[in-house]
């Protein structure tokens, strides 16, 4: 694993919504593996304000992020074999479908809880 993510192109430093805007480069994709990072705040008239609205904002093209509590362990399990299929030249939505129906196949995570 630790060749892994050294052949990934990821940003690794801290960031304000308002930096990535400033930013050149195209952003294929934000991934937040912590628990309720897609949560946001309902603003009467506005919809839902949240990190996830900041990075399409930003221009970030696809979002992984979570809308409950995520065990870490099986995160770990989801994001080490999701990064594999994407340097597998797999696109960002089939290499997470494909992850999940892996996992699901297991015993280990067939059940939420």
């Amino acid at each position: 694993m630790s060749g892994l993510l050294d052949t990934l192109p990821l940003i690794s430093t801290l960031y304000r919504c308002t930096e990535l805007i400033q930013k050149s480069n195209r952003i294929l994709i934000v991934v937040l593996s912590a628990c309720d990072t897609g949560l946001g705040n309902i603003s009467a008239g506005e919809g839902i304000y949240g990190l996830r609205r900041a990075l399409v904002i930003a221009g970030s093209e696809s979002q992984m992020i979570s809308l409950w509590k995520v065990d870490d362990d099986a995160t770990k399990e989801l994001m080490v074999a999701y990064y594999k299929k994407l340097l597998d030249n797999q696109g960002r939505s089939e290499a997470l479908r494909q992850t999940q129906l892996e996992m699901l196949k297991g015993e280990m995570y067939q059940h939420p809880y």
